[in-house]
C-alpha cells in the first residue's frame, strides 16, 4: 500500500487469527447491509475471520451509531480493539473503512482496511484509497514537538480511529485506554481523504 506502512501494520502472530490478508479482489456478500452494525456482521470472512454469535459479541454498546462502531479484537497475547466506520462516495456508493489496532508490551499499533460495497459485492480499496503517510516527516514532527525519538527508532507505530469524517492518526499509544497523540487527520471527501488539522 504506498507509503501507509508507517509501523501501522500489526504481526501476524497478533492479527492473523482476526483479520485476513489481501484475499480475493471481489466477494459475494450474502445479504444488503446499510448500517455500521449491518456491514460489520456482513464482512466476508476473507476480511475478518471470526463469524456469527462470536462476531455479535465483539461489538461494544460503547458509541454504537448507524454508520460507526466500535468492537473488542479478541486476539490471544493482545489487547485489541477496532473501528467501522461507512463512509459514502459522492454518487452513494458505500466505502467500509475498518481499523484493528492492538497493543503488545507496551506498543500499540492499527492496520486499516479500505472495501468498496458495490451491486452485493466487496472489493478490497485501500491502495488507492488509504491516506499516504511519510513515516520521516512523522518523526521530524514528533522530535519538533519534545517526544524522544531514537535515531534508530524505525518505522513510528500509530494507532487509527474515525470521528464524524475525519480518519485520526496518533502516536505513542500504550493501551486502549490510554490513546496516544494525533499527529495526521484526513478528512473524507466524497471520493478519498484529504489532509486535515488533527485537533479538528
Amino acid at each position: 500500500m504506498k507509503n501507509i506502512v508507517v509501523g501501522l501494520w500489526l504481526t501476524a502472530a497478533c492479527v492473523g487469527g482476526l483479520v485476513a490478508g489481501a484475499g480475493p479482489s471481489v466477494l459475494a456478500a450474502p445479504s444488503e447491509p446499510k448500517t455500521a452494525r449491518e456491514f460489520f456482521m456482513n464482512l466476508p470472512t476473507d476480511y475478518l475471520k471470526v463469524e456469527g454469535d462470536a462476531r455479535a459479541k465483539m461489538i461494544s454498546e460503547k458509541a454504537v451509531e448507524p454508520d460507526h462502531l466500535y468492537f473488542t479484537a479478541p486476539v490471544e497475547g493482545m489487547e485489541g480493539w477496532g473501528e467501522l466506520k461507512v463512509f459514502k462516495k459522492s454518487d452513494g456508493t458505500p466505502v467500509i473503512a475498518m481499523v484493528v489496532n492492538g497493543c503488545v508490551d507496551g506498543q500499540c499499533m492499527g492496520q486499516p482496511l479500505f472495501l468498496a460495497y458495490e451491486n452485493g459485492q466487496y472489493r478490497d480499496i485501500s491502495e488507492e484509497t488509504a491516506p499516504s503517510l511519510d513515516n520521516a516527516a512523522i518523526v521530524a514532527e514528533l522530535r519538533k514537538a519534545g517526544a524522544d525519538v531514537p535515531a534508530d527508532a524505525g518505522e513510528v507505530p500509530l494507532t487509527i480511529t474515525f470521528n464524524e469524517d475525519l480518519i485520526f492518526f496518533l502516536a505513542g499509544q500504550k493501551t486502549a485506554a490510554k490513546p496516544g497523540t494525533p499527529i495526521r487527520a484526513y478528512r473524507w471527501t466524497g471520493n478519498g481523504f484529504a489532509k486535515a488539522i488533527p485537533s479538528e
